[in-house]
């Protein structure tokens, strides 16, 4: 008579107890109690007809049929788990994977009208600062920042970047049309630690020459940039579609008609296994409309 195949639970058990090295560790890793995953793991050695563990008052050894067992499974578990997961999760949730700055200055204050426009859709938002990568994550699409397109991946461009000098109108204002280069000596600048070359890319490209102007602050991030502009501690370069209405960073005003084009931009991937899914498409069409909406204004001087 055939042996069935041990159930997963038994096998996420017994793998918990082997990385924790012990039952109680376990047992609040997976959230039940010890005698569940006793039963759990006694189970298992009943079904497979061998030791995994062993069990004395120093604490947990794993056997040798049970190492047998551990490299045998390997990532399995977790594969399983993630496949079974992405089922069961409700197909009206979209998983998007998105940079931080992206998120917080352009994405979310715009999704009051996304869930006006479709109530049904249930967007789970990650950010990371490393593209996510389909074969082995569980995301539906992604907001990426480069130049595009990238291979096996279905890309809609929603806007190139672009940088402008930013900061609290009465800052800008003292700029105004004095000389620049000159304005700037005497101006403090913020710079983020995560984009090295905006300062330089923007000073060459509104086409001053000489040094550049040293920083007064250097921050982690472009979010943390933006709040120093708005405590008043100088001026930062942004992309200007992130200082619009809605961004709650809408309050700085932008150096007038000293705008630099960038190469690369801002994408929604989707990977080609997610082709034709209608939501990932209301959702691509929106972000797609949004981005258009804004595109002329962002480029306009100071409001």
């Amino acid at each position: 008579m055939p042996i069935g195949l041990p159930s997963l639970k038994a096998l996420r058990a017994f793998s918990s107890v082997a990385a924790d090295g012990s039952f109680e560790r376990a047992a609040q890793r997976l959230g039940v109690s010890r005698s569940a995953v006793s039963h759990l793991v006694s189970d298992l050695e009943d079904q497979l007809g061998v030791r995994v563990l062993v069990r004395s008052r120093r604490g947990v050894s794993i056997t040798h049929d049970g190492k047998a067992l551990l490299l045998s499974m390997g990532d399995a578990l977790q594969r399983i788990e993630t496949a079974i997961e992405s089922f069961r999760r409700d197909r009206n949730q979209i998983r998007l994977s998105t940079l931080a700055t992206f998120a917080s200055c352009w994405l979310l204050p715009r999704l009051p009208d996304l869930q006006a426009q479709h109530p049904h859709l249930q967007l789970s938002l990650s950010t990371a600062i490393q593209a996510v990568d389909f074969s082995i994550e569980d995301f539906d699409c992604a907001v990426r920042h480069g130049v595009g397109p990238w291979p096996d991946l279905d890309c809609t461009l929603l806007f190139r970047e672009a940088l402008v000098l930013v900061g609290l109108p009465q800052l800008i204002r003292r700029i105004g049309d004095r000389d620049l280069r000159l304005s700037l000596s005497h101006t403090r600048i913020i710079q983020a630690r995560s984009r090295p070359e905006d300062l330089r890319q923007w000073w060459q490209g509104v086409g001053l020459t000489g040094s550049l102007p040293r920083s007064s602050l250097v921050v982690e991030n472009r979010e943390q940039a933006l709040a120093a502009a708005i405590a008043g501690a100088g001026l930062t370069l942004i992309n200007p579609q992130y200082v619009e209405p809605p961004s709650p960073m809408s309050v700085l005003a932008k150096l007038p008609s000293k705008i630099v084009s960038l190469s690369a931009g801002f994408f929604f991937v989707t990977p080609q296994r997610n082709r034709g899914r209608k939501n990932i498409s209301l959702l691509s069409a929106w972000l797609t409309s949004e981005a258009c909406k804004l595109s002329d204004r962002a480029i306009r001087g100071p409001r």
